[in-house]
């Protein structure tokens, strides 16, 4: 029994013929699939006439069975024998170029979630300032944006705050393919990287990923259906607060709560403010792992029932707002430092503390994605 063939298609055919007789290194993990299914790693390695040196193994691990931050050494991949070299490893997280010298190209093939605080983008462009700097050439198979392509939310990363969560000047919903990312900081910070972008086939940029009849797999243990997008773009920035996110409980992202919350009082107070496409409702929760563990917290549950008209980002300025006001002795961050590169800059938790009325910061916030959205134009590919 095979899959429906998918209405977008990843361009494997095309990547072969490009990579045929080279030398390559393979910066992929378990998200990097073929329209069948298949784990493209082990197709390449298994099928295809091309020499692979080494994987490199970025956040999750190569096969994706790694909670977030978890590090891991070089070892062997089980299903390839392919030395896996963890990324982990190197100085500020960047493979360094003499090794990258070593093959031909490195192919990038990796699911992003459309959200910027995701690692997997910002490690391309370390590999991509890396190749740069030796001629190796940099292979972009392109994958879908999950959220679409066309919505746009959220303040860019400020000069300075660039990070493992926000590698150059991009929105938090930037509404770009990983394809189209690599193209725009390739011209826009002068990499001088050789770089190729395999492009899909009949993706338009309204499509959700559910659309593409591409298979789903989790990129992130957290993220476990396509809806955890939404809310991994709703509650992202709670990860470094003192608010639980749902981490240790099956339906992470989607909800948020503490043991000093009332999440019956707050999820009342966001329904009066009438956001449209979702629906707050009270929702107690008990997390097996991460902030809270085994402690009850009282807490919020979210229903997207209108994905079209949600605007995510705007309702988690809304949400850190109210938190901000409401419980001003019990929330607050784990650092300020690690909120600020999430947030990409100061500006919002600086706004919070202040008591800016959040939709005048939702509306400063759009002036800079309509900014991005002009500057993005001349790099997109579909």
């Amino acid at each position: 029994m095979s899959l429906p063939a998918p209405v977008t298609k990843i361009s494997t055919e095309r990547l072969r013929a490009h990579v045929e007789g080279k030398r390559l290194a393979l910066m992929m993990n378990h998200a990097a699939l073929t329209n069948e299914g298949q784990s493209l790693i082990d197709v390449m390695h298994d099928e295809w006439k091309c020499d692979i040196k080494f994987l490199f193994g970025m956040e999750h691990g190569v096969r994706g069975e790694l909670q977030p931050g978890v590090r891991f050494d070089n070892h062997v991949d089980a299903a390839t024998g392919l030395p896996v070299i963890s990324l982990y490893g190197f100085p500020g997280l960047r493979p360094p170029a003499e090794l990258i010298a070593q093959v031909d190209a490195v192919v990038f093939c990796a699911q992003d979630a459309g959200i910027r605080h995701f690692t997997f983008t910002p490690w391309m462009t370390y590999l991509m300032d890396a190749a740069g700097q030796v001629g190796t050439e940099v292979i972009v198979v392109d994958r879908p944006n999950p959220l679409n392509g066309r919505i746009i939310e959220g303040g860019v990363t400020q000069e300075g705050y660039y990070s493992l969560i926000g590698a150059f000047s991009y929105p938090l919903r930037h509404g770009m393919t990983i394809g189209e990312l690599a193209l725009m900081y390739n011209g826009e910070h002068q990499v001088g990287c050789k770089l190729t972008v395999i492009p899909m086939e009949n993706w338009a940029r309204d499509m959700w990923y559910d659309q593409t009849g591409l298979l789903w797999t989790p990129p992130s243990p957290n993220l476990p259906v396509p809806e955890s997008l939404l809310g991994f773009a709703t509650t992202g920035l709670l990860q470094s607060t003192t608010v639980s996110f749902g981490r240790g409980t099956t339906t992470p992202f989607t909800l948020f709560g503490a043991p000093w919350m009332d999440g019956r009082k707050l999820s009342e107070k966001l329904n009066a403010l009438g956001f449209p496409g979702v629906f707050f409702y009270h929702r107690y929760f008990i997390p097996c792992f991460s902030l809270y563990e085994g402690e009850v917290c009282s807490g919020v549950a979210i229903a997207y029932y209108d994905r079209f008209a949600c605007r995510p980002v705007t309702v988690a300025i809304h949400i850190l707002s109210m938190l901000t006001r409401d419980y001003p002795n019990e929330f607050g961050y784990q650092t300020s430092a690690a909120f600020d590169r999430r947030a990409g800059s100061s500006q919002l938790r600086e706004w919070l503390e202040a008591g800016r009325p959040p939709a005048e910061i939702v509306e400063e916030w759009q002036e800079q994605a309509k900014q991005f959205e002009n500057r993005r134009e001349r790099y997109l590919l579909y």
